[in-house]
């Protein structure tokens, strides 16, 4: 398989947001109690260092957020 690492988007939260989710489930992940959306975690994370992996399809040559 091959990777894409770019910079995180608005469009992929729902990813992150579930990611973000079993981190917290962990009790090691954060402070935080419950999952903030996308404003909320935007406001409070810095934007010079948000990245997502994004697994290359074949068909397509297009890039898809990994689950």
């Amino acid at each position: 398989m091959e990777y894409a690492i770019v910079p995180m988007l608005p469009n992929h939260w729902p990813a992150v947001r579930g990611i973000y989710g079993v981190g917290m489930a962990s009790g090691y992940a954060t402070f935080e109690t419950e999952l903030p959306d996308w404003e909320k975690w935007d406001c409070n994370h810095r934007k010079d260092c948000r990245l997502v992996a994004l697994e290359r399809c074949e068909e397509n040559s297009a890039d898809v957020p990994l689950d």
